[in-house]
């Protein structure tokens, strides 16, 4: 007699149930999965575009601030101040930081024309994507 009271008192899942569970939760998974990844890479592309915009007017602000301290120099003095290693320690002191911190400038070469910085091509840390930058636009640098 215990052991017919013993079956009928029994309670649990069985191992068809869990499995149907399971997958389940793999079809939610892998239907969500796609989408979060979607606008976690947006996310990160749109912080680089960011940090390249303010790279860009950097240069620009050290550009304009090193002409109101020597008004009477030309373009070809001024093009080095924003290439090359010295433009990365300019543009990355402008914006307050190190070279290891997040968001600093890694690689710039900015053209200047009439004293003002026309464009930058510019790569942040942590990325390995050129980009140009203008007054008002961002584009990834095509590479042929």
């Amino acid at each position: 007699m215990n052991v017919k009271k013993l079956k009928k008192n029994k309670k649990g899942f069985t191992l068809v149930e869990i499995i149907v569970v399971l997958v389940i939760i793999g079809i939610l998974m892998a239907l969500a999965v796609p989408a979060v990844m979607k606008y976690v890479n947006e996310a990160a592309e749109t912080k680089v575009q960011s940090q390249v915009r303010a790279g860009y007017f950097a240069a620009q602000t050290y550009v304009t601030n090193y002409v109101g301290e020597h008004p009477g120099e030309d373009d070809t003095k001024l093009n080095p101040l924003v290439q090359g290693g010295d433009g990365v320690t300019n543009v990355n002191g402008e914006l307050g930081l190190s070279a290891a911190d997040d968001g600093a400038v890694s690689k710039i070469e900015c053209t200047v024309e009439n004293k003002r910085v026309k464009t930058c091509d510019i790569t942040v840390k942590d990325s390995t994507t050129v980009y140009t930058a203008t007054q008002t636009k961002i584009e990834k640098k095509v590479t042929e």
